[in-house]
């Protein structure tokens, strides 16, 4: 760690960073094509000297997923829109001298900590995903929410070319079989939604506008953090025609396409439907001892 002044503390060196950054865009598995009747599979897996794999509580992963986190967590909008778009990272700095108790009770929760991971996960797998696709567009995504416990949706992305894309995503996760948060059984069977589940509320957002106003708000956030003029009227379009991504953060044993049933009645258009499952063997291991490197990263800044 080094320190820069009385309030500021490096707490992420740049080429941490960058490292933690080019893992996740290199050894990560790309998005795939339409591969169900219905929607896209994207299971994720990460390359190694053994093929592909999920991922495992190891001290590496654990070190590359603490710093993505404390990017994420601490790091501002320009910050990750360098990186991604344009692999310049920054260091990560705390600048009071102390950090937020909101953190710093995440941090020492198994289980909260656990569930704001998942969500950082899926922020960073998304950036990830079109950072692989090298099309020349410029793209980001809106911050995680600061506690897991936050109302509203989970993240709006953008991508900007000759035409713009939004992606709503909602995350889920889960240390058993996550089928219960998906859907409802009345929702996969006859598309009837029951609320705080992951497909139903997806429907609810494409058919009664339900979270709409703070869908509006952080595509505004994002649209500006790209340089990019859109009123609300043009904001509203882009949400009418917007993909859902239904993300997953679980064990790798309850992997299959068939958990996502009944995405065919969030919207007619297969196209707009993307199931990410992200798996690892030993989700709650993974999550703890990302959680450890957070807590030892943290404290050597607390120390310096």
């Amino acid at each position: 760690m080094t320190e820069l002044n009385a309030t500021q503390i490096v707490i992420v060196d740049q080429h941490d960073v960058l490292k933690a950054w080019s893992w996740l865009l290199n050894r990560m598995t790309s998005r795939p094509s339409p591969n169900c009747q219905h929607y896209t599979y994207d299971e994720k897996r990460w390359l190694g000297a053994n093929g592909s794999s999920p991922l495992h509580p190891t001290a590496d992963v654990a070190c590359k997923l603490a710093h993505l986190y404390l990017t994420s967590e601490l790091g501002d909008a320009e910050m990750i829109l360098n990186l991604t778009n344009y692999q310049l990272p920054c260091d990560v700095i705390l600048y009071h001298g102390s950090l937020d108790p909101d953190v710093v009770a995440i941090v020492g929760s198994t289980s909260r900590f656990r569930n704001t991971l998942s969500e950082h996960l899926a922020f960073w797998t998304r950036l990830a995903t079109e950072g692989q696709r090298r099309r020349g567009t410029r793209f980001a995504c809106s911050a995680p929410n600061v506690q897991p416990e936050d109302k509203g949706p989970d993240g709006v992305f953008l991508a900007v070319s000759t035409a713009s894309e939004v992606e709503i995503h909602s995350v889920k996760n889960s240390i058993g079989d996550p089928r219960g948060l998906i859907s409802s059984k009345r929702f996969r069977s006859q598309g009837v939604p029951k609320p705080r589940k992951q497909l139903d509320d997806l429907w609810r957002c494409a058919h009664e506008g339900h979270g709409f106003v703070r869908l509006d708000r952080l595509l505004a956030d994002v649209s500006r953090s790209l340089s990019v003029t859109a009123d609300q009227s043009i904001r509203m379009s882009l949400l009418a025609k917007c993909g859902y991504n239904a993300v997953v953060v679980a064990e790798q044993s309850y992997a299959t396409p068939n958990l996502f049933e009944g995405y065919q009645h969030v919207t007619t258009e297969v196209d707009r439907h993307i199931a990410t499952y992200i798996g690892a063997n030993g989700w709650a291991q993974v999550a703890e001892e990302t959680r450890r490197a957070v807590s030892s990263i943290l404290q050597k800044a607390r120390d310096a």
